[in-house]
């Protein structure tokens, strides 16, 4: 992830997987008069980069800084123009020294957090912003790259409240709307995140992306008939995208809309064969659609692959126990078990298979675990339920959702 620099041409930026377009000019207030020779000595400097002769176009850097050392305006060029070729602690350091020249400028102090961010001096750079947004808050990628800065940090607040002030300065920055999404997720603020892509959609409809990450969001919201059209529209868009298809067929599945779930479960089979979750969803609709043969091919196709798959497991005990093969749905079910002693349906099923062996000891010992993890699972379907309105409630009052 890049910050990108302010009122430097020619600097792009990256933010997670989205490409951002170039961004700014130089600065549009007055400069002091260049001396003789100064775009020249650029120039040439430019050149070397340019026909990758570095060392000569580093030492023409050094005689210019030595030339103009002080010189603010000459300085802030040749700095501009070392960050454009990567050169970022030469950059930094010239930053540093304009900065001395020409103290409290925000554009200046800016660009220095720019070049501090990829020196990867996160604390520097972020004190740089922060003073540049204090003496002048207006500029929207000011916010953006605090905002940068801070989720990298983990600082997922502050993020979200950097990318709130620049999404108000810049409300036609699809890029700010996508990083404000993936904070969102980050948190876990489904609805946030939601809203965050949306905008990001709507400003950039043919970015498929979008639309791909709205879908996961929507998902998440439980907004099952919302998710599956974007991820469709996704899919629409740009037919390549990895698991495209097995998105649309979970969110089908999810949706009961099975024959559908069927479909985009072999696409994504015909296009990678081995796809785990796409054998996985496959044998669990061919269950649902009583297809007992297929739905035994999909999961022992999962298990050859990864024997101790806890949901592959699972599902093949439950074919089993439906085509009423109990001993081996027990034998499956206590598999299911050891990999994953919480797992209540299994206990649940073993039960249900044990009774109809006439094991009634191990039955009664079956139903008693299965009523501990029952009441277990009640207790934290609640604390969760709890704890996202909670979380859902602080994004909201924090103002910080899209408008």
């Amino acid at each position: 992830m890049s910050i990108p620099a302010r009122r430097l041409a020619g600097l792009a930026a990256f933010v997670m997987v989205s490409s951002m377009p170039a961004l700014g000019l130089p600065s549009a207030r007055a400069q002091n008069p260049q001396p003789r020779g100064v775009a020249e000595k650029l120039s040439s400097i430019l050149k070397g980069f340019d026909e990758n002769r570095t060392a000569e176009a580093l030492e023409a850097a050094d005689r210019f800084e030595r030339e103009y050392a002080d010189n603010p305006d000459a300085l802030m060029q040749l700095a501009g123009l070392l960050a454009v070729h990567l050169q970022h602690e030469r950059a930094a350091a010239l930053y540093g020294r304009v900065n001395e020249l020409r103290p409290h400028s925000p554009d200046i102090l800016f660009n220095l957090g720019v070049a501090l961010y990829h020196c990867r001096q996160l604390d520097k750079a972020a004190a740089a912003l922060a003073e540049s947004a204090d003496l002048d808050e207006r500029p929207a990628d000011t916010h953006y790259s605090l905002a940068v800065i801070a989720a990298e940090r983990d600082d997922h607040e502050n993020a979200i409240l950097e990318l709130h002030h620049a999404t108000e300065r810049a409300p036609s920055r699809a890029d700010y709307y996508a990083l404000l999404g993936q904070e969102f997720f980050k948190v876990r603020y489904w609805q946030g995140a939601a809203g965050a892509y949306r905008h990001a959609a709507a400003i950039e409809p043919s970015e498929a992306t979008h639309f791909l990450h709205l879908g996961d969001a929507l998902l998440r919201f439980q907004d099952l008939k919302g998710a599956i059209d974007a991820f469709k529209h996704a899919e629409r868009l740009d037919p390549q995208l990895p698991e495209i298809n097995y998105l649309i067929g979970f969110g089908c599945e999810t949706d009961s809309q099975l024959d559908q779930a069927r479909e985009f479960y072999e696409r994504q089979l015909a296009l990678v064969p081995n796809h785990l979750a796409s054998l996985l969803g496959a044998g669990t609709v061919a269950l649902e659609q009583s297809r007992f043969q297929d739905g035994e091919k999909f999961l022992q196709a999962v298990l050859a692959h990864d024997s101790e798959h806890v949901q592959a497991n699972y599902q093949l005990g439950l074919l089993w126990f439906k085509t009423k093969q109990y001993d081996r749905a027990i034998e499956r079910f206590k598999r299911v078990l050891w990999l994953r002693p919480d797992h209540t349906q299994a206990e649940y099923y073993l039960y249900l298979a044990l009774s109809r062996t006439h094991e009634d000891a191990a039955a009664e010992a079956a139903l008693a675990e299965w009523k501990k993890l029952e009441a277990l699972d009640r207790k934290v379907r609640s604390q969760e339920v709890a704890y996202e309105m909670a979380r859902a409630a602080h994004w909201e009052n924090a103002a910080v959702l899209p408008r």
